[in-house]
């Protein structure tokens, strides 16, 4: 198990943070955060962001325990949360409070069963789309969760997947034919179909170039799709056309572009990378940065191969910086979070993946308290 400890967490960051707390095991209520952001305190001395935890989601044991800390989070229109991660079999399903309310499909090959569930989209009305990479199957949910329909796939999208307002899908994959080699990013609609292949304008590729494991995506307002490449501090906006309509960039000194690097091995601790892109309601492009946690050096031991290392806790290895920009680059907002962020949500909701004292993930979703 991992084993950071909430009460360490919530000191860390330098400034004491109210929790006030029931027994273990049930609901924790935290207001969360902050500290600045490696550079954030030289250019933006006043624009810390204040975060508060609203719900939880995932039981310590039992069906709504999460199997992993990576996980993938969606929200309807009724508030319900739709959760699942890499490698899983099946949907949880929790109430607008965080109560686990069922569990969609279990392991197997049939209708309505799963090998590796990842890629989770609402469509429209509510409808609940399930990519799965282990069967290259689509199965569609009703709002009631019944099952609608499914489709055989021949590219199945995993977790960098977001919806457009006209029903169709976007994902991140790396799907290398001649006619869509160079373009990371694709469009598919309600049946999974892939419709058309966008997001470079040179189509770099060739022998050991990637394509889907460096890019995130967000939806942005009127049809724009933002695309950041995770090791670059450069936003894109495309049209799915395969146009530029917006370009975003921060230059920091502790932010240098680089090219796709493993994420261990590295004495030196974890390098910067942007893990999610998000577009407020007032515009600004909030970015999640994963980077080096002060005490890293702790949740590491050497590997038996010369210089490598083996990272015991991402929860210690690694912090999230959230910086909020506007479309100059400037730094309007910053957080500093002691977990992992996975994901944003309607509402300017952050979903936070974290671990209790006695080292059971959960997803904290946070809400800032006095936004930008």
């Amino acid at each position: 198990m991992l084993n950071s400890g909430w009460v360490r967490q919530a000191w860390r960051v330098g400034k004491p943070v109210t929790i006030t707390a029931r027994v273990a095991g049930t609901m924790f209520l935290m207001v969360l955060v902050v500290g600045s952001s490696p550079a954030a305190a030289q250019v933006c001395g006043s624009c810390a962001v204040k975060l508060r935890e609203e719900i939880r989601l995932g039981a310590r044991e039992g069906p709504g325990a999460l199997g992993r800390y990576d996980a993938v989070v969606r929200t309807d229109s009724r508030g319900r949360y739709f959760v699942t991660w890499s490698n899983a079999s099946s949907v949880l399903v929790f109430a607008p409070e965080g109560r686990y309310l069922r569990t969609l499909g279990r392991e197997g090959d049939g209708p309505g069963e799963f090998r590796r569930a990842f890629g989770i989209v609402l469509g429209r009305g509510d409808s609940l789309h399930v990519f799965d990479n282990g069967t290259n199957r689509l199965t569609v949910f009703d709002p009631e969760l019944r099952i609608a329909r499914m489709h055989n796939v021949v590219h199945s999208p995993g977790s960098k997947l977001i919806a457009l307002e006209d029903g169709h899908f976007v994902a991140a994959l790396d799907i290398r034919t001649p006619e869509r080699a160079g373009l990371p990013l694709h469009v598919f609609d309600a049946e999974g179909i892939l419709v058309r292949s966008f997001g470079s304008t040179d189509r770099d590729f060739g022998p050991g170039f990637q394509q889907s494991p460096s890019r995130t995506l967000a939806a942005g307002a009127n049809g724009l799709v933002w695309s950041a490449h995770i090791y670059r501090y450069e936003i894109i906006g495309w049209d799915t056309t395969n146009r530029i309509r917006a370009r975003v960039r921060r230059n920091v000194a502790w932010f240098a572009p680089r090219e796709d690097t493993p994420t261990r091995g590295r004495l030196t601790g974890p390098l910067p990378a942007i893990q999610k892109v998000w577009e407020a309601r007032d515009g600004l492009l909030w970015v999640a940065i994963s980077v080096a946690d002060p005490d890293w050096r702790n949740a590491i031991h050497p590997d038996s191969r010369p210089g490598a290392i083996q990272v015991m806790s991402q929860f210690d290895y690694r912090d999230t910086v959230i910086e909020m920009l506007d479309r100059s680059g400037r730094l309007r907002g910053y957080a500093r979070v002691d977990g992992l962020v996975t994901g944003f949500l309607p509402g300017d909701r952050i979903v936070v993946a974290m671990e209790d004292a006695d080292g059971y993930p959960y997803l904290s979703i946070l809400r800032p308290i006095n936004p930008p």
